[in-house]
């Protein structure tokens, strides 16, 4: 009675000893679950967190890329501007020395001008002169003429006097001598 007593009181000490062991690894094993569960949990947080930094980094590069495209379409079309400028300012620099040597050549084209008119305006002045000197000349070729015309009719009018005083004086003379003739033969 006794044996089978103390028996049972071990094999029930034993069974709650297993018990309590059970309990204590399931405990254990249970335990090791939330473990894992927690530890994949922060790894899914840190994958997260990883994923999260990475697209982070990812969108601040792309809005870097953006901004140096963005800065660099900037600066193509400041330059562009700066480009269309200089060609305008050349354009408008070759005009204004276009313009200019318009204006250059209209001011010698009308010097020239200016100068052939003067030369005709001498030219016709000297012919004048010459006409005039050529008139005087002969108006006094006209007037020496006329002199000596009158002149030679003066001259052949006092030898005509002259002529006709020798002959009255010729005739007295022979008129003279005749009459001397017929008194000598009178007497």
């Amino acid at each position: 009675m006794n044996e089978t007593c103390i028996w049972k009181f071990t094999n029930s000490n034993a069974r709650s000893s297993n018990e309590s062991t059970d309990t204590r690894n399931a405990d254990a094993r249970n335990a090791d679950a939330r473990n894992a569960d927690a530890r994949n949990a922060d790894a899914r947080n840190a994958d997260a967190r990883n994923a999260d930094a990475r697209n982070a980094d990812a969108r601040n590069a792309d809005a870097r890329n953006a901004n140096a495209r963005n800065a660099d379409a900037r600066n193509a079309d400041a330059r562009n501007a700066d480009a269309r400028n200089a060609n305008a300012r050349n354009a408008d620099a070759r005009n204004a020395d276009a313009r200019n040597a318009d204006a250059r050549n209209a001011n010698a084209r009308n010097a020239d001008a200016r100068n052939a008119d003067a030369r005709n305006a001498n030219a016709r002045n000297a012919n004048a002169r010459n006409a005039d000197a050529r008139n005087a000349d002969a108006r006094n070729a006209d007037a020496r003429n006329a002199n000596a015309r009158n002149a030679n009719a003066r001259n052949a009018d006092a030898r005509n006097a002259n002529a006709r005083n020798a002959n009255a004086t010729n005739a007295g003379d022979v008129d003279v001598r005749r009459s001397r003739l017929w008194m000598r033969s009178e007497a």
